[in-house]
């Protein structure tokens, strides 16, 4: 309309679920994304439900970089809250002043809201929010697996879907039943193709949620047709943010100003190398004090000084940077292509490669993942690419 509102915008605001599932089903992630975003003022629990079903980014960002939970927190929608974060909401993610969703429902009166947020043990458990665990476990344990070699076969040699969950088998389990009986005694894994029009939001949701995941890293993409490249066909079928309730507030020498984001002040504490955070069970074993030219130019200079961490539980590490919260190295993206039974868990620093008639062998490297993109580099050109959520592929 004259105020830019669509029509799923539209329904999902008023909180009428019916037309939120119908106009969904069609919709676009951006226009999914928009939906959920505005759904989160008035919290509309089964409207949030839909949207996330049909595949809205649960941490999206709005132009002032408020994500779903700190909307409906800062709104004081206790139950979209508790829905939220079941579903893997970041509960540390920040925005442009540095504030979390448990503080802006503290600072706008929501107290109940902040302190749910700010204990997991009241958060409860939803069948969705444990199938997006469980999904998350799976590729976690995908990345630190072998990449695999696939060829992309066409469409009209397509022996059939074949459908095999990543929540009921494992990752090892799941890549030999995804593989076609006339092709499993190759030398190497080869995938067979899943049938559909590649140009369907739709289906590439309902596919990448029955797709194998398997870690890019290492691999190779092998297409038979040459008007198939591996990367131009690929989308960002989902995105997920390794949560740390820890964020870098600034460095100075040897000294680390460390913000708790499980706390509602967030006061700094100052912190060294060898030394525990107070309150938390990250050891600090590096600090970095580093600064780099604006991409604005002018030449301002931004502070992106690092601090890396090392849970002394589990025995992971995290390299943090100044004031960005909820990027760790676990964070990952898994991407999905129209003519693979796989689906690919990347992360940053990965690098891949695919052959396709014509062009020959490309090598890519993964820069960086964002809820929205995954952007990748040609190695031999150093030409930067993103894969969007929509598949487009932005220079």
């Amino acid at each position: 309309d004259t105020e830019w509102w669509a029509a799923l915008s539209l329904a999902a605001y008023n909180g009428h679920a019916g037309a939120v599932s119908l106009l969904s089903s069609s919709a676009s992630p951006a226009e999914l994304d928009d939906a959920l975003l505005v759904a989160s003022f008035s919290g509309d629990v089964k409207v949030i439900n839909t949207l996330l079903g049909q595949g809205a980014n649960i941490n999206a960002r709005s132009p002032e970089s408020k994500t779903p939970l700190m909307i409906s927190s800062a709104a004081g929608k206790k139950e979209a809250v508790r829905v939220l974060l079941q579903n893997q909401a970041n509960p540390y993610a920040v925005d442009l002043d540095q504030q979390t969703a448990a503080i802006l429902a503290e600072k706008s009166g929501h107290k109940e809201v902040s302190a749910l947020i700010l204990n997991p043990d009241s958060w409860g458990t939803s069948a969705e929010g444990l199938k997006v665990a469980t999904e998350m476990s799976l590729a976690q344990e995908a990345l630190i697996g072998e990449g695999v070699e696939e060829v992309l076969e066409h469409e009209d040699v397509n022996p059939g879907p074949v459908s095999v969950s990543p929540t009921e088998v494992s990752i090892e389990e799941s890549r030999a039943s995804a593989e076609p009986e006339r092709i499993r005694e190759t030398a190497q894994p080869i995938a067979g193709v899943t049938s559909g029009n590649s140009n369907s939001h739709q289906q590439t949701r309902e596919e990448s949620r029955t797709k194998p995941m398997v870690a890019l890293n290492g691999s190779t993409i092998h297409a038979r047709s040459a008007k198939e490249a591996p990367v131009e066909t690929m989308v960002l079928a989902a995105y997920h943010e390794e949560s740390l309730p820890i964020a870098v507030a600034g460095v100075d020498g040897g000294v680390a100003k460390m913000r708790r984001l499980d706390e509602p002040s967030g006061t700094p504490v100052e912190v060294t190398e060898g030394t525990v955070i107070p309150g938390t069970s990250y050891r600090v074993k590096e600090v970095t004090s580093r600064y780099v030219s604006s991409k604005e130019g002018k030449g301002r200079m931004v502070d992106v000084s690092r601090v890396r961490v090392e849970d002394i539980q589990k025995g992971s590490t995290h390299l943090l940077v100044k004031d960005v919260s909820g990027q760790t190295s676990d964070t990952y993206a898994i991407l999905a292509a129209p003519n693979s039974q796989y689906r690919y868990v990347v992360k940053p620093g990965d690098v891949f490669g695919t052959t396709q008639p014509g062009i020959g062998a490309k090598e890519y490297q993964v820069l960086d993942i964002r809820p929205s993109a995954v952007v990748i580099k040609d190695l031999a050109t150093e030409e930067v690419l993103s894969i969007a959520r929509d598949g487009m592929i932005v220079p």
